[in-house]
């Protein structure tokens, strides 16, 4: 159920999610539709898109007067961005941005191809720069918000990650610098770390996931998508400059914060090996 609260914040405003079409960013999309947001969904895939608007306006609990436009572009080309961000440009209103869309090859890095490296610098990295650049004068506007969907990989990188923790680590930093830039415009900026979430995108990450990966995720069990997403908007309007959903990844996080590094790679290791 949506709260009042939620409700209030999120009522009437405009909110735009790429990777809106499926796992977290489909999840957002849901609870903001019932709370009355109006949305903008961007996805690489029509298809999908489509059967987003058709649940989010069908018997999911969408408000009648919630609105839901969609924008099909790969935001890994260079096409495909520059399409967003035009969009973004002519928007009359923007309150909240939230990038969602990401992609993985959990694999050791000699197996990753060079092509598929830059995809994910792309996707993972540089969309939500050049996004957020082009946000800013709408957001400052409006005192808006900026949500970046990091990873518990940024924060606890390890077997397979090399390519996507580097990304999301990225991503951090670059949160935590606009975040301080922000404030003199007064927008402010959430990161979320979420860890496994039980979503397509991690079917398609244990494609190639190397043994170890296997083993040290094995010790989680994988959250849901709802649940990353009521994390993230209960953040967002208590105006959280970071969330990360579950106990557990709170715990790890912290764990690892306060370690020397040579015993956080001697636990990971273990992790690895058993």
């Amino acid at each position: 159920m949506i709260g009042k609260r939620f409700s209030a914040y999120f009522g009437g405003k405009s909110i735009l999610i790429t990777g809106g079409s499926e796992g977290i960013g489909f999840a957002l999309a849901q609870t903001l539709a019932r709370a009355g947001a109006n949305l903008i969904l961007v996805s690489r895939n029509p298809v999908k898109l489509k059967k987003a608007v058709l649940l989010l306006s069908g018997d999911l609990g969408a408000k009648a007067d919630a609105a839901v436009q969609v924008i099909s572009a790969d935001l890994a080309s260079q096409e495909g961005l520059e399409k967003v961000c035009r969009y973004i440009g002519e928007l009359g209103n923007l309150d909240i941005l939230i990038n969602c869309a990401g992609d993985t090859r959990t694999d050791y890095l000699s197996n990753i191809p060079m092509d598929q490296i830059e995809k994910l610098v792309q996707l993972n990295l540089t969309a939500p720069i050049l996004l957020c650049q082009a946000a800013l004068p709408k957001l400052a506007k409006r005192g808006g918000n900026i949500v970046n969907i990091a990873s518990m990989a940024a924060l606890v990188p390890y077997h397979g990650y090399t390519v996507y923790a580097a990304t999301k680590s990225g991503l951090s930093a670059f949160s935590d610098a606009l975040r301080r830039e922000g404030k003199a415009s007064g927008i402010q900026v959430l990161t979320v770390f979420p860890p496994d979430v039980d979503t397509a995108f991690l079917t398609r990450e244990r494609e190639h996931m190397p043994m170890e990966t296997k083993r040290i995720n094995g010790n989680i069990k994988p959250m849901g998508p709802d649940v990353v997403a009521f994390a993230t908007l209960r953040a967002l309007a208590n105006g959280r400059s970071e969330a990360i959903p579950g106990l557990p990844s709170k715990l790890i996080a912290g764990a690892i914060k306060v370690l020397p590094k040579f015993l956080a790679d001697q636990l990971i290791q273990r992790l690895a090996t058993q």
